[in-house]
């Protein structure tokens, strides 16, 4: 339910959270569902959709977790995580 602009989101996830400030768009550490949610972890970086919050934790939706090109969902700590915060 929400509209992700043209920002310039290009490149690995690990640079989303830098292109999206410099582009205006709100980047933080508090999950709201809808959100885009960036693990900085390895040398890529991984996207993940917010589908839901309860706690410290997030419930997410992803393609590619397990390298396989696959759909997958899960819940994650939201802790060290960025999130970008598309109207």
């Amino acid at each position: 339910g929400r509209t992700m602009p043209y920002w310039g989101g290009a490149g690995n996830a690990k640079q989303w959270p830098g292109n999206a400030q410099s582009s205006g768009i709100p980047v933080d550490g508090t999950p709201r569902p809808g959100d885009v949610a960036i693990s900085m972890a390895g040398p890529y970086g991984h996207a993940m959709y917010v589908e839901g919050v309860s706690g410290g934790n997030i419930h997410v939706s992803q393609y590619n977790f397990s390298n396989n090109g696959q759909y997958s969902e899960m819940t994650v700590s939201a802790s060290g995580l960025y999130f970008l915060h598309f109207r």
